[in-house]
């Protein structure tokens, strides 16, 4: 009798666990779920435009007019900073465009336009009369020759240069990680010592020099026309202070260390708000 009972008290236990085995594992999704900015953003102590769009991956100017913000762009803690209506404006942009793109507009007769079809009579060889036999082109083209080729060349590579001549470097040191947006890296990173000067790369004003931006360290922001940012991430020391102008060369900060510990300058440019690579735009090292 109590083989019997410890079978089936057994052959319970194996069932059960053959039921548990097929539950599902509940999972947190949670960690995947990755805002890297909020629709409408609480402006805090510290924020500036700048800030905030070079975080968000707005031009400020965007920024500034979807939320009715005018020039010098100033914003105070608890005011609210619409993001969501500038990824709306791109979104409806982008339908439009695919909208225009597959529609097809066919017109179509009015049904009291009266149109009356006639059969022309063919031409005969009579009308036409005896082919005409031409020797010579009537006018001649040369589309390469020599000098245009080299003329062409010139001012390709003249376009080129202006291009790699436009800003100086930041500071000196060896590129420890080149430009790679799809991999994250908005810049570069530029190796150096501990406290070396940073300079800035051109003229400008600096619209913001704080650490409130995470990820970027002490940073320094410098505006130096309507298309063009530089950034300066990783600083130990802040020399300069928002709101003063900056001519080029001038030293703005000394380097300091990375999240890592590695002594490291991060910087950026960015055009209209998009990161470019840097290197097209630095004078070449002597």
């Amino acid at each position: 009798m109590k083989l019997i009972q410890l079978f089936l008290l057994l052959l319970t236990i194996s069932l059960f666990q053959g039921c548990a085995s097929k539950l599902p594992v509940p999972v947190d999704n949670s960690k995947n779920v990755i805002q890297k900015c909020p629709d409408v953003y609480i402006v805090k102590k510290g924020d500036t435009i700048f800030s905030l769009s070079l975080k968000c991956g707005f031009d400020y100017k965007d920024v500034a007019e979807v939320n009715n913000i005018k020039k010098p762009y100033k914003i105070s803690a608890g005011e609210e900073i619409r993001f969501d209506l500038l990824r709306n404006e791109s979104k409806s942009n982008s339908e439009s465009d695919d909208s225009k793109s597959d529609n097809v507009e066919i017109a179509r007769l009015d049904d009291n336009d009266e149109q009356e079809v006639r059969e022309e009579k063919a031409l005969t060889q009579e009308d036409i009369g005896e082919p005409i036999e031409i020797n010579e082109p009537v006018a001649t083209l040369e589309i390469y020759n020599t000098q245009s080729v080299k003329k062409t060349k010139e001012i390709v590579a003249k376009n080129t240069e202006s291009l790699a001549n436009r800003f100086m470097w930041p500071t000196e040191g060896d590129i420890a990680q080149q430009f790679n947006p799809d991999d994250g890296m908005k810049g570069i990173l530029i190796e150096g010592s501990l406290g070396q000067e940073v300079k800035a790369i051109a003229k400008g004003r600096v619209i913001y020099a704080g650490e409130d931006l995470k990820g970027y360290g002490k940073l320094i922001i410098i505006k130096h026309d309507d298309d063009i940012l530089s950034v300066y991430g990783h600083n130990r020391e802040l020399l300069v202070t928002e709101g003063q102008k900056i001519s080029a060369g001038e030293i703005i900060s000394t380097m300091g260390q990375t999240d890592d510990g590695k002594i490291h300058l991060h910087f950026e440019i960015r055009k209209s708000g998009l990161s470019v690579n840097p290197m097209n735009y630095f004078k070449s090292r002597t």
